[in-house]
């Protein structure tokens, strides 16, 4: 009986009029139910995607319907249902790591909050299942089976993991007998563990009732092992598993067709690499593969343990000769590489690092005339207030006549600049700096730079600073063997300053003047005592401050005082 059953296992319909009704089942494998009805009044209505489909003691999800009108006017209505382990595709997880647990364990939590229980388990052992991406529940789930090599069942909302499916009773599939047709297929696509092609049978089973002999026959299930499979005519007489059978469930006398095999198909939609691994990933794997193309004489060993995959590569053309290796390390998003690579006119070597919010990078070229070292170093902090990049780099440069030598930060709060060159004549060093300021919604720029060049002959510093309106304030000091140049908006000496010979203010064919603020103060040697003031020179005190001479004589010559409203003091 095939019914029509909603989300509460409440009847809708009972399906009597079907046309080719098959239940497909592959060990491993797909698990559909597919057949065409008439479209009927009170019961089609009820053929959607929202309700299930009940038969050979099974549960089916609606997946798939198609309504058709033929040629000669029926209205038909073809339907695609799916075993209900197929809802489990429509859950994702982020990532699956299990590290040395029982099947029953890993399926146990794979299952929980998904409305599906565990069945029988009888594979034993424990081992590792490490799945690093997004992947639903029915890829998880059959990474567990192909981890522990067993077969999983599928009862309603029952999962099972056998270590074998199926016995062996006995039975024999003979031409003439019960055997409608057989067609051995050989596929060198697939292979097994001994890299030996993939054979199977496709048998077309008669209806077991018009053999008195086979009723026992009815009984054989996917899995089971026929004993003996004969057609001499073809040349077979061989045992092999049912790894796939069609029944139609409404005549359980009969078996439309099973397939029989040494190798059991997998639907599975990982790739053959990440089985691989999955399937053995207790244990060390590797591979190691030789190849020679038109251009190219590769080697290549990769290896596999659990939580790391490791691989290295020689490539040599007639241009180059590349060694690079690799290291991933699955548990910390981790990838470590490196490249040597040698051409005819240089040596290359990389190294880089990359991890989830930090990258580094490393190289070194080498040529006949010069050598240039980097390291970069990208490190990308999440905070409350958003993404931090920060970039740093350094490099080395090297010939013959010069070395040169930077490192730069970079944030986004601003950048900073030092490089540091040295020739056999000269020195430069140079310091700058980029600042990004804040403030509410104004963001203002500001430049500030350092510089030191050095000669046999002179030394020059200078220092500059540029605000958002471009507006630039500098300073110099010039320095020779003769001669101290300072050039400066403004200039301070604090402390005793003291001058050995003179002191000219101002240039020497124009007036200079020395102006004393707060308590300031100018004296001379007592043994010298002189303070002289050529003609057109001028001394100023600000209003306010006191003016002490204390000396026997003051000579003001032919001087002029003014601002006589002025106390003066004397001795």
């Amino acid at each position: 009986m095939i019914r029509i059953v909603d989300g509460n296992n409440k009847q809708l319909a009972i399906l009597d009029k079907l046309i080719n009704p098959i239940i497909k089942e592959q060990i491993n494998g797909e698990y559909i139910f597919t057949f065409t009805t008439v479209i009927e009044e009170l019961k089609s209505e009820y053929i959607h995607h929202d309700n299930y489909i009940e038969t050979d003691d099974n549960l089916f999800q609606i997946a798939k319907y198609t309504k058709e009108r033929t040629q000669d006017n029926k209205v038909l209505i073809h339907v695609l249902a799916e075993q209900m382990s197929y809802k489990l595709i429509d859950i994702s997880i982020n990532s699956f790591l299990k590290v040395e647990k029982t099947a029953l364990e890993m399926l146990t939590d794979l299952l929980v909050d998904t409305g599906f229980t565990v069945g029988t388990v009888s594979v034993s052992g424990k081992t590792t299942v490490l799945i690093n991406e997004t992947a639903n529940k029915r890829e998880v789930l059959k990474a567990i089976q192909e981890a522990f090599g067993g077969e999983l069942q599928f009862n309603r909302y029952s999962i099972s993991l056998l270590h074998h499916r199926g016995q062996n009773n006995g039975v024999e599939f003979r031409v003439g007998k019960n055997v409608k047709g057989i067609k051995k297929i050989v596929d060198n696509t697939k292979k097994d563990e001994y890299g030996n092609p993939s054979v199977s049978y496709e048998v077309n089973i008669i209806e077991l009732n018009e053999h008195e002999d086979f009723k026992g026959l009815e009984g054989f299930e996917i899995g089971d092992t026929i004993n003996k499979i004969i057609d001499t005519e073809l040349g077979i007489s061989i045992s092999a598993r049912i790894v796939e059978i069609e029944k139609d469930p409404t005549k359980h006398e009969k078996s439309t067709k099973v397939v029989l095999g040494n190798i059991i198909e997998d639907i599975t939609t990982f790739n053959l690499k990440t089985m691989e691994r999955l399937r053995k990933v207790s244990n060390r794997v590797t591979d190691v593969e030789f190849k020679i193309t038109d251009d190219a004489i590769i080697s290549t060993v990769t290896a596999s343990e659990p939580f790391r995959e490791m691989g290295t590569q020689i490539t040599q053309t007639a241009e180059a000769i590349t060694l690079t290796a690799e290291n991933v390390d699955l548990l910390e998003n981790r990838v470590a590489e490196a490249e040597f690579k040698i051409e005819p006119n240089q040596i290359i070597s990389t190294v880089a690092n990359s991890a989830k919010y930090q990258e580094d990078f490393s190289s070194i070229t080498q040529r006949a005339d010069s050598i240039e070292l980097s390291v970069t170093s990208l490190n990308d902090t999440v905070s409350t207030q958003g993404n931090n990049i920060t970039n740093q780099a350094s490099l080395i440069s090297q010939n013959a006549s010069a070395i040169a030598l930077q490192a730069a930060s970079v944030t986004s709060l601003g950048e900073n600049l030092a490089s540091l060159e040295v020739k056999a004549n000269s020195i430069e060093t140079n310091v700058s700096s980029l600042q990004n300021t804040v403030s509410g919604h104004v963001t203002t720029l500001s430049t500030h730079t350092s510089q030191i060049s050095q000669n046999a002959t002179a030394i020059t510093q200078k220092v500059s600073t540029t605000d958002y309106n471009g507006n630039t304030i500098a300073s110099k000091i010039n320095q020779t063997a003769t001669n101290i140049k300072l050039s400066a908006n403004k200039i301070d000496l604090d402390g005793i300053t003291a001058v050995s010979n003179f002191l000219t203010l101002g240039a020497l064919t124009n007036s200079g003047s020395i102006i004393f603020n707060d308590t300031s103060s100018i004296s001379g040697d007592r043994s010298i005592g002189d303070l002289k003031l050529d003609a057109m020179n001028t001394i100023r005190f600000i209003s306010g401050s006191s003016i002490s001479f204390n000396t026997p004589a003051i000579n003001f010559g032919n001087a002029a005082v003014s601002g006589l409203d002025l106390t003066a003091r004397f001795g």
